[in-house]
């Protein structure tokens, strides 16, 4: 086994107009299917969605047929079965190699957001989330879809309905021009229920104010789609609602699970408002907590407390753009506390947060 000091030592930087990836050896490239698909625009992990032992990919394709759209998931696997794809003349195998969710229908940017989902329905095998932010006049929605045995799985057509006690579900957002599913993530498991959350971004909702919606995880036989123009969340069974501060602040425009930042067993979210303050921009941390604890959040109203509910992070100088993408550091300098990144675009610059300072 390499050592820390070996494994580094192996690294080096990496021109790739000039150096050509080895499967066995550095990595592999994935090629979209046909020009201007516009694959790549939203990566992540996708967990171990087969739980076979080797994490997943998802990379989504928004533009593809017209911006219908479309998602690819890759198995991970050994070195020495893994290969570069070129999706234009290799079909993915759902009980090999992969396989491909379809938008759908026209212009609905499916895949313009892509991310694990987390286990949300606790069956051990890791579930993935898809945006399609201008779905049904900008309305927008996001789809889950639960991971399985390789034998089970099978590419998929969102023009036949999901079943959500065996394939997945759909959320609908609210009010036409939200753009709702623009962003979303795993939240993480935050009220420690044993069910992975959910939390999905509307930044233009009420005039670029801006919301976020946070689905909680449950058993597959409870599973319903939602519909959030005619079904209110309740914070103590089925999730919660983060409104923004004020109208042009763009809050959700980025979201993800911030994982256990204060230490309490609960894990915990961020939320990027990249406009606000004449594109200043912030980050705001909402602390996870058990359900009966929970509510919604206006932050027009209601200020965060760092001690009890959370804490807000301002950029450093107008036209920064602080809070355009935030993520979880997991716990960079092994602390014993999660730490966050927040990029700031406008400035050209990132800021790593680490949370042991704070508490």
């Amino acid at each position: 086994m390499l050592t820390v000091c070996e494994a580094r030592a192996s690294f080096s930087d990496i021109d790739l107009s000039t150096t050509t990836l080895d499967p066995d050896t550095t990595g592999f490239m994935i090629t979209g299917n046909t020009a201007s698909d516009s694959l790549g625009h939203s990566v992540s992990t996708a967990g171990d969605i087969d739980n076979d032992g080797y994490d997943d990919i998802i990379v989504g394709a928004y533009a593809e047929n017209s911006n219908q759209g479309a998602a690819y998931v890759i198995y991970g696997g050994e070195k020495v079965t893994v290969t570069n794809f070129a999706l234009g003349t290799q079909t993915l195998d759902p009980q090999t190699t992969g396989f491909k969710i379809t938008g759908n229908s026209g212009s609905e940017y499916f895949g313009y957001s892509v991310s694990t989902a987390g286990d949300i329905n606790n069956d051990g095998y890791d579930d993935i989330i898809i945006g399609a932010p201008t779905k049904n006049a900008n309305i927008g929605a996001a789809y889950v879809i639960y991971g399985g045995e390789k034998s089970s799985m099978a590419n998929i057509d969102l023009s036949t309905a999901l079943n959500p006690h065996t394939t997945g579900f759909m959320i609908t957002g609210n009010a036409a021009g939200d753009y709702f599913g623009w962003a979303l993530s795993t939240a993480g498991d935050i009220n420690n229920d044993g069910y992975d959350d959910i939390i999905i971004g509307a930044h233009q909702k009420n005039g670029y104010q801006g919301a976020a919606y946070v689905i909680y995880g449950r058993p597959k036989s409870s599973i319903t789609n939602i519909n959030l123009s005619t079904q209110t969340l309740d914070p103590h069974t089925t999730g919660f609602m983060i409104t923004g501060t004020t109208v042009g602040d763009q809050f959700g425009v980025s979201v993800s699970t911030a994982e256990d930042i204060n230490n309490d067993g609960y894990d915990d979210i961020i939320l990027g408002a990249n406009a606000r303050n004449s594109n200043q921009g912030a980050a705001y941390v909402i602390y996870g907590g058990a359900k009966s604890l929970m509510s919604n959040i206006a932050l027009s109203t209601q200020t965060l407390d760092p001690h009890t509910t959370g804490f807000m992070i301002t950029g450093n100088a107008v036209g920064d753009q602080f809070g355009l993408s935030v993520g979880a550091a997991r716990d960079f300098n092994k602390d014993g506390f999660s730490d966050i990144i927040i990029g700031a675009s406008g400035k050209g610059a990132a800021y790593l947060i680490s949370a042991g300072i704070l508490f």
